[in-house]
């Protein structure tokens, strides 16, 4: 994140102060169900992200030792069965899942400049 979240004490009020104040104006804004909504959508697109970049992972140890097939159709079948929720969460809660692009979409954004300035 941006150093100015960044604490030299320890405790990093600043971020803690910005993260308050997001989740406040969320609880005012949307109600509760649709909160759950997006949050649930936001948490399976990130376990699927994750998971996907397990591959990344598996390439480097391959050659150290070979990983078992099962390991890959596990993932795959998560990574598949959390990408046919977010299509159909699409289509049922659209408002919720274009939130969930925007918060992904924000999110690359703010790491692009914040790499930039290291």
């Amino acid at each position: 994140l941006p150093e100015m979240f960044a604490s030299k004490q320890g405790v990093p009020r600043i971020a803690l102060t910005a993260q308050a104040i997001v989740t406040i104006a969320f609880v005012w804004i949307a109600s509760v169900k649709d909160l759950i909504d997006y949050l649930g959508l936001t948490l399976t697109a990130c376990g699927a992200v994750a998971t996907c970049t397990l591959w990344f992972a598996y390439r480097e140890m391959n050659a150290i030792r070979p990983v078992r097939r099962r390991a890959n159709a596990a993932q795959l079948q998560y990574v598949t069965g959390a990408g046919v929720l977010l299509l159909a969460a699409m289509q049922v809660k659209p408002y919720q899942f274009w939130l969930c692009i925007a918060t992904f979409g924000i999110g690359m954004v703010i790491y692009v400049f914040s790499s930039r300035n290291r």
